[in-house]
């Protein structure tokens, strides 16, 4: 089976004191082709050492470990063109979707794209 992470649940993956831990590490683990949006990487870093009202707050260097250990060669990464990415931003533009929301959106469009 074919499944793509968005930052949520990847976050959700390493943080134990996540409501859903546990089937999110599950997933991760799993033998299935996993996928990721380049840029979700980045997300997950930034969340990871400083973002997000997470109860911990990781080293940027534990953060990469942790990123490079269960993300890295584990995952697909997916990239959006700049042709992609701006019809990503001209959707939202139509459906009235602001703010951090579009990156909720980029993350749809890399699901998409990795079937």
């Amino acid at each position: 089976m074919r499944q793509y992470f968005d930052t949520s649940v990847l976050i959700a993956a390493f943080v134990e004191d996540e409501v859903h831990h546990r089937s999110c590490a599950a997933a991760l683990s799993g033998g299935d082709e996993g996928f990721i949006l380049d840029h979700g990487v980045t997300e997950c870093f930034s969340i990871l050492t400083g973002g997000r009202g997470l109860p911990i707050r990781l080293s940027p260097a534990l953060a990469v470990a942790l990123l490079e250990r269960n993300v890295i060669g584990r995952l697909s990464m997916v990239s959006l063109s700049a042709e992609e990415q701006f019809a990503v931003l001209k959707s939202c533009q139509q459906l009235g979707i602001r703010g951090g929301s579009v990156y909720d959106a980029m993350h749809v469009a890399a699901a998409r794209k990795a079937g």
